[in-house]
């Protein structure tokens, strides 16, 4: 009977080590206190406002007391201090718990307006706070004024643009039209696009009618291959296209040509759409 108790004993002491070790493993490190600290340890950091918040998956009737469950928040981002998450909008996954956690657990809402501190995802689509206890700031004036201060001094945020650039202002009805487009990284912050623009995925033109138009039945583009894009600090991604090729210049007048470049959604790739400036071409 003694040898039975002392073994009850022991495994209890081993039960209740195991679970400070558990306990142990989800205890928040403690906050960073600089702002130069918080940044460092977010691959994002932006300004935005959160539109929506869904469920990862639907509730479990069976589990009738969830302790956690996952949801997806989809971000308007109103402005972008570090990394490469594009000017659209990007979506964060978090966690919320059913129980009472000292501290608690980040939360987003519908409507909340806040600079967030973010990490890359791990295999799947959606950013994930730097940490699940915190990561979620208040945007008042001076924490504002502070990352883009840091962020344009230490150049912590991606700038991309994209240009387009015609040969010549005015083209023969029916003869070539040459154009290039451009795509520039002008920061030290590598990007990645979800694929490879191809010329008439970008290509926008206007006809003298003031329409957009379609693109020639039976014009071949090569936007269905989406192959990725990496373009480093500094580089640049360029193409020449015609774009007789693509639309129908047959009819004299005033036309507009633009580029438009909005990649697919892929992990950790730039989510924001590229619009270039319009200019004009005369067909005579």
């Amino acid at each position: 009977m003694r040898k039975f108790s002392i073994l009850i004993f022991a495994v209890l002491l081993l039960c209740g080590r195991a679970a400070t070790a558990q306990l142990q493993d989800i205890n928040p490190q403690s906050e960073p206190g600089t702002l130069e600290e918080k940044a460092a340890q977010a691959d994002v950091v932006v300004l935005g406002v959160v539109e929506s918040v869904q469920a990862v998956q639907e509730h479990d009737p069976l589990d009738r007391q969830p302790s956690r469950e996952s949801y997806v928040a989809a971000v308007r981002v109103e402005e972008l201090y570090k990394g490469a998450a594009g000017a659209k909008s990007i979506t964060v996954m978090f966690t919320r718990s059913h129980r009472n956690t000292r501290p608690p657990l980040v939360d987003l809402q519908p409507g909340d307006r806040a600079v967030l501190f973010l990490k890359s995802p791990r295999g799947g689509a959606h950013m994930e706070f730097v940490s699940p206890f915190y990561g979620k700031d208040a945007p008042d004036y001076t924490l504002l004024q502070d990352l883009r201060t840091m962020s344009k001094d230490k150049g912590l945020a991606a700038e991309v643009e994209i240009a387009i650039f015609l040969d010549a202002p005015s083209a023969a009805s029916g003869a070539p039209a040459p154009v290039r487009v451009r795509i520039s990284n002008k920061s030290a912050v590598a990007v990645i696009f979800g694929s490879t623009p191809a010329p008439g995925q970008v290509l926008i033109v206007t006809g003298p009618d003031g329409r957009g138009l379609a693109m020639r039945p039976g014009a071949r583009d090569l936007a269905a291959a989406r192959i990725p894009l990496y373009l480093p600090g500094g580089g640049v991604f360029e193409y020449r296209a015609d774009l007789a090729q693509f639309f129908d210049l047959s009819h004299a007048g005033a036309y507009t040509v633009q580029a438009m470049f909005d990649p697919p959604a892929a992990s950790g790739a730039w989510s924001g759409t590229l619009t270039s400036q319009v200019l004009p071409l005369a067909v005579e």
